[in-house]
């Protein structure tokens, strides 16, 4: 039998590879093998160590992620396990997508977690995510469109469900969904004139000083349910100016946040949810928001005035004092914040009204 001799450079590389190797590789057969006899747990710890392994190639770690976070979902537990869970399935299919950005099925899946935890936007983009990876991964169509219809973007939804059946032309439900949904737009489409009358109605009750009247004509509006969301948003908050006006803060301040829940770039409701946090003394609510004002409009001078007074209020008179150096910038001839500054540059403490 004729002997083949390897260099001694290629054996030493082979021997100081082969435990690398074996290291992950025996982790994830562990896993497997576990998986199969129907021990949760021990394929996790099995996968867990396989995944932490820089020898791991990227494509089978990516899998590895994956399975982990289908298998995080399945554990059993109290409701604070589960949300440990959930957020560890997040991160799994995260790292999963972002080893392999083709892996449609991992977007999809975090998606899911985030709408079952509430957080409509981040699944919408997930569902996008795994469109973009995979056109023909059917799910992510039918799933955003569910979004879509959450949010009441009805043609989105219909569009969506639409690209989702061309995939599955025999899904009976779908057709059924899509035909609901037409017939939801087609109602909505023929209430929009008359929410519309109503919203403007409200306005110029509210231009008018007459809040209770405005009120009744902005709950008329929202409840016909067939503006769009950035409508729907300016309706909300000249709904939270009502409550404000009346005194009603804490009303004012849920009023502005379903503005900003139906249009998430709305800067000035941000602001105005933080102007009614400050009145209700919740001055560290108040100053986040008017932060993600200014984040998404810096040029808003107020948001930069209030969040002065927020900071003021408590006690960090340093960057109180930035903030209201700043909104004096854009507004040089308020004396009023002149006066402030210069109570908060010398230490005193928060006497706002």
């Amino acid at each position: 039998m004729r002997r083949f001799s390897v260099p001694a450079a290629i054996l030493l590389m082979l021997l100081c590879s082969a435990p690398a190797l074996a290291g992950w590789g025996q982790d994830l057969n562990q896993g497997n093998a576990a998986y199969r006899q129907g021990k949760a747990n021990a394929a996790i710890t099995a996968w867990e160590r396989a995944v932490a392994d820089p020898a791991m190639p990227a494509k089978d770690k990516a899998n590895t992620y994956y399975n982990l976070g289908v298998l995080y979902l399945r554990l059993p537990g109290s409701v604070s396990q589960r949300t440990a869970y959930e957020k560890k399935a997040i991160v799994a299919f995260g790292r999963a997508g972002a080893l392999d950005p083709g892996m449609a099925k991992a977007w999809n899946n975090r998606g899911n977690v985030y709408r079952t935890r509430g957080s409509l936007s981040a699944a919408r983009n997930d569902y996008t995510r795994a469109i973009k990876a995979d056109p023909r991964y059917a799910p992510a169509w039918r799933n955003r469109s569910i979004i879509y219809e959450k949010r009441g973007k009805l043609l989105q939804a219909i569009s969506d469900t639409r690209a989702y059946l061309r995939l599955k032309p025999g899904d009976s439900r779908g057709k059924q969904r899509l035909a609901s949904l037409e017939k939801k737009l087609a109602e909505q489409q023929a209430k929009a004139p008359k929410a519309l009358r109503l919203a403007q109605a409200g306005h110029k009750a509210m231009q008018k000083r007459q809040y209770k009247q405005a009120l009744d004509y902005i709950h008329q509006a929202l409840v016909l349910d067939a503006l769009s969301d950035a409508a729907t948003a300016r309706v909300y908050a000249n709904q939270g100016t009502c409550w404000y006006q009346l005194g009603h803060f804490q009303k004012a301040a849920q009023s502005y946040g379903r503005a900003v829940g139906k249009d998430p770039g709305f800067a000035g409701a941000y602001r105005d949810r933080g102007i009614a946090l400050l009145r209700l003394k919740d001055y560290r609510t108040a100053s986040a928001n008017f932060s993600a004002a200014i984040n998404r409009d810096p040029k808003l001078a107020s948001a930069w005035y209030h969040r002065g007074l927020a900071r003021w209020s408590l006690g960090d008179n340093a960057r109180a004092a930035s903030d209201l150096t700043r909104y004096l910038q854009m507004q040089p001839g308020d004396q009023k914040a002149r006066q402030i500054l210069a109570k908060v540059k010398a230490g005193q403490k928060a006497d706002y009204r």
